[in-house]
């Protein structure tokens, strides 16, 4: 009863409290009051997951742990060290085989630091974030405002052809209008070209295979198409 007084305002602290009751009873019963340090021993605690079990490896111990926490695991996904995986443990076993050991721990903490200070879920901040070249969401947010640029100039081609066709003029200015129209297109399509060239740098250090990578610029190609239809 005293324990479950302190932890209530973290909420559920009824089961906490047991948690927590039983935790140090282990600890004492079991491991001499001393904390073990084997990943396996302390999921054996009561209240103790991979996540934190992976925490108190890594940050009390300073043995090779990835902390598969909601930040880690929506940059992860972001960036495209994964893909769609949500669950902790899948996510965890995936960073295993990319990630050096000694640097699981500590990668997981700037994780969490860059999760709350730029890419915040509801409005991540790409412009100035430091991984935006080889991150696979900012990539794609690039792909989208140069789609709604073209966009815009599609229409403005399509219009200016119009009131050119329909008004029966041709007038220097309005075709000197037109070509102008017409060579801006160039150069944003050059633009997109580089972007698109820039996505293949993105994919090496993403360490993504070619289908996926064909696949994701499919994927964008047709948003690309609904976008203009």
């Amino acid at each position: 009863e005293k324990i479950e007084e302190i932890v209530r305002p973290c909420g559920l602290g009824r089961s906490k409290a047991r948690d927590i009751s039983a935790c140090m009873r282990m600890l004492r019963d079991k491991y001499d009051c001393n904390v073990p340090d084997d990943f396996d021993a302390l999921l054996e605690l009561p209240g103790v997951g991979r996540k934190s079990a992976n925490l108190i490896m890594g940050d009390v111990f300073g043995k090779p742990a990835i902390v598969t926490d909601t930040h880690c695991i929506r940059l992860c996904n972001k960036i495209g060290l994964v893909d769609g995986i949500k669950e902790p443990q899948k996510v965890e076993m995936a960073l295993w085989k990319i990630i050096p050991p000694e640097e699981g721990s500590d990668l997981c903490h700037r994780f969490v630091m860059h999760g709350r200070a730029v890419c915040n879920a509801r409005k991540p901040e790409c412009e100035k974030c430091c991984l935006n070249d080889i991150c696979r969401y900012a990539a794609f947010q690039t792909a989208l405002l140069f789609i709604y640029r073209v966009r815009i100039l599609f229409f403005q081609v399509i219009g200016n052809l119009l009131y050119i066709i329909t008004t029966a003029t041709h007038h220097k200015d309005e075709i000197t209008r037109f070509y102008h129209i017409i060579h801006l297109i160039v150069i944003e399509s050059q633009c997109i070209v580089s972007y698109l060239k820039s996505y293949s740098f993105a994919f090496t250090h993403i360490q993504m295979n070619f289908p996926e990578a064909l696949q994701f610029l499919y994927r964008t190609r047709n948003l690309g198409y609904l976008i203009l239809h």
